[in-house]
Formats: C-alpha cells, structure tokens, sequence
C-alpha cells in the first residue's frame, strides 16, 4: 500500500521511508473521529487547491491578504493570521514546528523521534484548521 502511494501521481506525496510504527499510529488516529481520518488521509482541501480544481484563478489569502495563495502549508504553517493561534496552541512546542517532517506537516501522521504530546498537537491543530477552511468556505 505504501509503494502505491509513493508511486501515485498525488502533487502532495511526501517522498519518505515507510516505517511501520508511524504507520500503526496513524491508523489509531485516523480511528478517533472523521476528522482525525480526513487529516490523516489527505481529504483537506485547501481554498488554493480548490480554485485549482475548478479552474478558477487562484487568488491570494483571504485571512491575511497577503498574495500569497492560500495553500494548506500556508493556511496551517506559515499565514500571519493565525500566528497568534499557533503560538497559543502549541505554547512551548512552538518553536519545533518550523522543523516538522514532510509527512507531518502535510497529512499530520506522527514524527519520530518527536514526542508523542507534539504528534498529538500537530494533528489536533490541522484539525482544527481544516474546520476553519470549512467553515470560510461554507461560512458557517
């Protein structure tokens, strides 16, 4: 299943080794709640992808202004919107999150040999992100 996935033609695909132990972890996870299983599995689309996929311009962020377009890395990442969100969510883990692995910081599977509460919280906080696209998105 993990050589299907590295072959896919996904623009996301993160190039790592498979390890069975993030694995099992990410399946534990993805089990919590539909959430937790639509991080997990790459379901979150960001409002860049989005415009993307409908062959619409794909404008710059519209939580920051800035013209940087508002792609999941950025929405979740790196945007000046929600710097002070991140900063209140992860309190003293703040700083390793600018060193998060590829497969963390886009589908939120755990990082070794990162502890196991950061795992816990970077996945927490993409959940939390993905609802808040939805939520602009759908405005609810």
């Amino acid at each position: 299943m993990w050589q299907k996935f590295q072959n896919s033609k996904r623009r996301d695909k993160p190039t790592c080794p498979y390890n069975p132990d993030i694995t099992a972890w990410a399946r534990r996870q993805a089990n919590e709640t539909k959430q937790h299983f639509m991080v997990l599995s790459g379901s979150t689309v960001s409002p860049a992808a989005l415009a993307k996929m409908k062959k619409q311009e794909v404008e710059g962020c519209f939580w920051c202004s800035k013209a940087t377009p508002a792609t999941l890395e950025h929405v979740t990442w790196i945007c000046p919107a929600f710097e002070e969100e991140r900063k209140t969510f992860f309190q003293n883990d703040f700083p390793e999150i600018q060193n998060l692995a590829p497969l963390q910081k886009r589908l939120g599977w755990a990082s070794l040999p990162s502890t196991k509460s950061l795992n816990g919280v970077v996945l927490r906080w993409m959940i939390h992100v993905r609802l808040k696209i939805l939520a602009a998105r759908y405005q609810n």
